[in-house]
C-alpha cells in the first residue's frame, strides 16, 4: 500500500529538465513553423480567391453569353433567402427589390462542374454566388 501512494505522490512531481541541444533546436523549427504560417494562410487565401475568381468569371460570361443567344437568362426558381443563411446576411442591408433566381445549369452545361452555385439578379444584373470565399479578412458572394 505503501508504495502505491509513493506512486501516487510521483504523478504530481514537478521536476526540472535541461534544455539540451536537440530541445532548443526543435523549440525555434516550431517558433519558424508558426512564423511561416501567416504568410503561407495568406498565400491559400490569395489561391482559393483567384480559382474563385477565374470560376465566376467564366460562369458569368456563360450566363451572358446564353443570354446575348437566347434573348433571356438561363434562370431557374426564384431563391428563398431563408435557405440561404449566407447570401442573406451579405445582402441584408440591400434587399429591396431585388429579383434573385437560381442559374440553370441544365440550360449551361459547361456550368454542371463548377463548385459554387450561382445566383443571379435579373434587376440589377449582379451575379452572386450562394456560397461565400474569405478574401482580405471578407466574406465574398461576389467577385471584384
Amino acid at each position: 500500500m505503501f508504495k502505491l501512494f509513493e506512486k501516487l505522490d510521483g504523478l504530481f512531481e514537478v521536476k526540472q529538465t535541461k534544455f539540451t541541444g536537440s530541445r532548443i533546436f526543435v523549440a525555434l523549427c516550431l517558433m519558424v513553423v508558426m512564423l511561416m504560417s501567416l504568410p503561407m494562410y495568406f498565400k491559400y487565401e490569395n489561391y482559393r480567391y483567384q480559382n474563385y475568381y477565374n470560376e465566376y468569371i467564366e460562369a458569368k460570361n456563360l450566363t451572358f453569353d446564353y443570354a446575348e443567344i437566347h434573348g433571356k437568362y438561363p434562370i431557374g426558381e426564384k431563391i428563398n433567402l431563408k435557405k440561404e443563411k449566407d447570401l442573406y446576411g451579405f445582402l441584408n442591408n440591400y434587399l429591396g427589390d431585388r429579383q434573385l433566381y437560381y442559374i440553370n445549369t441544365d440550360l449551361i452545361p459547361e456550368m454542371k462542374d463548377f463548385k459554387y452555385t450561382y445566383i443571379f439578379d435579373t434587376k440589377y444584373e449582379y451575379m452572386y454566388t450562394s456560397e461565400f470565399v474569405v478574401y482580405k479578412m471578407r466574406r465574398w458572394h461576389l467577385a471584384r
